[in-house]
């Protein structure tokens, strides 16, 4: 088909049945962008007597394409020509129902309700796919950024290799996915996206910010580890805290997230050997409410209880310590294990259910 329409067109590439023809194959290739322009040309043909038929079509390619009030004013014309048109209902049920997702999405962020939010916007993503259309770029971004808001590091980081999956060659998909693997701790490999981001784009501001950002930690993060090696302990500290300081607060970034715990947890190891026993447990409570399930930031509240002979707390965050790394160690195991086989041996460890064990919350600076 594609070569009788390109023969055609070459004779006339302005008939109108040639242009709905080809716009017809279009749609079913599922390129409606392309579909679109061609029915946009046939409707402007026929603005005189205008076709339902080929005004229906335009609404289903501007609804694939998500544009959604362009949608509505092109049922709403078919509907004034035929009022009892089903396609053209059923076309607007979905167009209006898409529109009150949208809405429902934009309260929700205004509201900062991120996992509302999330939600609303897997539905509009859901209505543009089952039309086997194309979601907005945008959309995608959006997603990485609730799930950055959220803090699903992994949801993070699947929703934004989709978005580089389909926009390969997006400074802003790229400068995003660096954004997501800047606060995991993947600091080469944010960097790399940033290069990237800023060689199609030499002027994108996020991208610049964070490229120096992401520089700077690297840098400050291993020059601290290697004086902490060398014994320079209180220059290690100064820069892990320097460091850290280059990392943003901000709820869009994460907060910080796992480099905002590792600097945090250098800081409290280098000031327990200084034997900086309060400031040390300072920085472990920060790290364990930046990393709540870290069985190494328990354990080492747990060491500067016991220095400062706070032997209660110490005790109970050992305990807690050995109960989260035996659930992360056999935790991941136990799908492979019929419940049977393991619940009566393991309970006693684990508990039954696991949760019933209740490791202490809050700071341990009271003695």
């Amino acid at each position: 088909m594609s070569l009788k329409l390109t023969i055609t067109d070459e004779l006339n590439p302005l008939e109108p049945s040639y242009l709905t023809s080809r716009a017809a194959s279009y749609m079913a290739l599922k390129r409606f962008r392309l579909a679109l322009e061609d029915f946009q040309m046939v409707a402007s043909q026929q603005s005189a007597a205008p076709s339902p038929k080929t005004l229906l079509r335009l609404g289903r390619c501007q609804l694939a394409l998500s544009s959604s009030t362009p949608a509505l004013l092109t049922i709403g014309m078919v509907l004034a020509l035929e009022p009892k048109n089903a396609q053209a209902v059923q076309l607007k049920d979905k167009v209006t129902t898409l529109e009150g997702h949208m809405w429902n999405f934009e309260s929700a962020r205004k509201r900062k309700d991120w996992a509302m939010a999330r939600l609303v916007l897997d539905k509009c993503l859901q209505a543009i796919e089952g039309e086997g259309g194309d979601v907005p770029t945008e959309w995608r971004i959006w997603r990485v950024e609730l799930e950055l808001l959220r803090g699903s590091w992994d949801a993070a980081n699947t929703a934004a290799n989709d978005a580089l999956r389909l926009n390969p060659n997006s400074s802003d998909v790229l400068a995003l996915q660096g954004l997501v693997l800047f606060p995991t701790g993947k600091l080469p490999q944010a960097l790399q996206h940033m290069s990237s981001a800023l060689h199609l784009n030499p002027g994108h501001e996020q991208a610049q910010k964070l490229h120096k950002h992401v520089k700077d930690v690297e840098w400050l993060k291993e020059e601290g580890n290697l004086t902490f090696k060398q014994g320079k302990l209180q220059e290690a500290y100064g820069l892990f805290v320097l460091g850290d300081s280059r990392i943003s607060s901000l709820e869009e970034e994460g907060k910080g997230g796992q480099i905002h715990a590792t600097l945090l947890s250098n800081q409290a190891t280098t000031l327990l050997k200084l034997e900086r026993n309060e400031e040390s447990l300072a920085d472990t409570d920060a790290w364990l409410s930046t990393s709540p399930n870290s069985f190494k930031a328990l354990q080492t509240r747990a060491r500067i209880n016991l220095h400062l002979e706070r032997y209660d707390a110490s005790v109970a965050d050992f305990k807690c310590a050995i109960h989260k790394r035996v659930q992360r160690a056999v935790l991941p195991r136990l799908m492979y294990i019929p419940e049977p086989s393991y619940t009566e041996p393991l309970s006693p460890l684990l508990g039954s259910p696991f949760n019933e064990f209740r490791c202490p919350s809050g700071s341990s600076s009271q003695p």
